[in-house]
């Protein structure tokens, strides 16, 4: 299995250059849930700056309809250049895809919808790719949509999960109605005796889990059935700590990953979801 690294910075892409087998970039303005949101020029200087890399542009938010003008201008820019794929959740990107001359190779991204294979499978029809799976899925159920559909896979395997994304700037929305002066940074949302994380940005607020997943023992599972891609997102996450956490999951466990992240969790690995009707 692969690991793609979402960089918090381009001089953390320097340095773990040798740790990863890829990158997944995030455009400024048309992304969410990104430790780091690149400029073009930036995604373009390091495309031709890192070889025999795997490389996939995020541009995964909703997109807005004065937006899509300068969007349909990135993807055919995007087009040209030696990348592996875009991964997506606006179905706008499908439709302005297959107008290019050159088709992107695109990856259904939208992060808590794809829960099974028939969607999968349904997608192909379509021209897509691959499939970002579910970060609310069990490993179990991981493993049956990969051996189950042709498209190519990927899902997260370390760092803070993405819980929701709102338009409405929540945070500042909170701050404006109590007076209060809005401190500029990482927000918590305190709950049941959880902080979770919240960042409020140009695109909303984004909302993430109170863990650092913990994959390290079901990174090796899923490279045994040849899954595709693992997903490693530094958000909140200190940039000598990502360059350890890189070489844990080549040749340590996951007792080595706790002792230097103190709040990991297997997340939904093992909890099968249940539907109680009250």
């Amino acid at each position: 299995m692969k690991k793609l690294l979402m960089p918090s910075s381009i001089e953390q892409i320097n340095r773990t250059f040798e740790l990863t087998d890829g990158y997944i970039l995030s455009l400024k303005n048309f992304s969410v849930n990104a430790p780091f949101y690149f400029e073009m020029s930036d995604i373009k200087k390091i495309i031709n700056s890192l070889k025999n890399k795997k490389i996939f542009i995020s541009i995964n938010k909703n997109i807005h309809e004065n937006e899509l003008d300068e969007l349909k201008e990135y993807l055919n820019e995007l087009s040209n250049l030696d990348i592996d794929g875009i991964l997506y959740a606006d179905a706008s990107i499908v439709e302005i895809n297959s107008k290019l001359e050159k088709k992107l190779n695109l990856f259904w991204a939208n992060e808590h919808v794809t829960t099974n294979y028939m969607t999968c499978n349904f997608l192909s029809n379509f021209d897509i790719c691959g499939v970002l799976i579910s970060p609310e899925l069990s490993l179990r159920e991981i493993i049956e949509i990969k051996n189950n559909t042709k498209l190519n896979c990927m899902a997260y395997i370390f760092g803070y999960l993405p819980m929701f994304v709102s338009f409405r700037h929540t945070v500042q929305n909170y701050y404006d109605f109590n007076n209060y002066n809005n401190q500029e940074g990482i927000h918590k949302i305190y709950k049941e005796d959880k902080f979770y994380p919240i960042i409020d940005n140009k695109n909303g607020s984004e909302a993430y889990s109170n863990f650092v997943l913990n994959g390290v023992d079901e990174f090796k599972k899923l490279d045994e059935v040849n899954f595709d891609y693992g997903i490693f997102n530094s958000l909140l996450i200190e940039e000598e700590k990502m360059i350890d956490v890189l070489k844990i999951y080549d040749n340590g466990k996951k007792e080595d990953l706790e002792k230097i992240i103190d709040n990991t969790d297997t997340g939904f690995f093992y909890k099968e979801t249940v539907y109680k009707v009250k």
